[in-house]
């Protein structure tokens, strides 16, 4: 973050990967807490893990717990956590029907809503920008070839509803950060400047 800051740059959301799905965190919060703390960060992305054919609602609820109890830990910092629909299926945040059994165990969790990642789980970007739009602190707009080929292509040249869902952003009052995502381009600089 220090070369960021040094460029001039904003740093609009950080990212902690810490697998609350696994055994014992205390330590990997401990370290991601202080990284908040000491960056002054204000919105951190969480990936929380992975789930395993055998994870059990048991597991769920310790999983839960475990986010609601980072989030509140987040917060005595300053620093809101962030959930994004994450693009794979062993996710506990893959699609819209997971997404909000976690919303609902934690309530003060945030959302980042990425464009192209519920066309991976097929749930349908729009409805989820509805129905979570008040959840809403920061925007990934990627774009997607079709439902049977996931490559990324510039934004707003693919399959996704990229200016519908902005339109709706907007109309809503968001005025946050609209991140562009390319992952997977064999053409980055083609695709940014488009």
């Amino acid at each position: 973050l220090a070369v960021i800051k040094e460029a001039g740059l904003e740093t609009p959301c950080g990212i902690t990967w810490l697998y609350f799905t696994d055994g014992e965190m205390a330590e990997k919060v401990e370290e991601a807490l202080s990284f908040i703390s000491d960056n002054g960060l204000n919105k951190v992305l969480l990936i929380p893990g992975f789930m395993t054919e055998e994870f059990s609602e048991e597991d769920w609820n310790v999983m839960t717990g475990r986010i609601r109890d980072f989030t509140l830990k987040a917060a005595e910092s300053g620093c809101e956590v962030l959930l994004e629909d994450f693009d794979n299926l062993t996710s506990p945040c893959s699609n819209i029907e997971r997404l909000s059994r976690i919303f609902d165990a934690v309530p003060e969790i945030g959302h980042v809503f990425d464009s192209g990642n519920y066309l991976f789980s097929g749930d349908d970007a729009l409805e989820a920008l509805d129905k979570f739009l008040p959840r809403i602190k920061h925007v990934h707009l990627k774009d997607r070839v079709a439902a049977d080929n996931m490559a990324c292509p510039a934004v707003g040249e693919g399959c996704i509803p990229i200016k519908e869902a902005v339109q709706t952003l907007k109309a809503n009052g968001y005025n946050g950060w609209l991140t562009v995502e390319f992952y997977g381009s064999q053409h980055m600089l083609e695709d940014a400047e488009k």
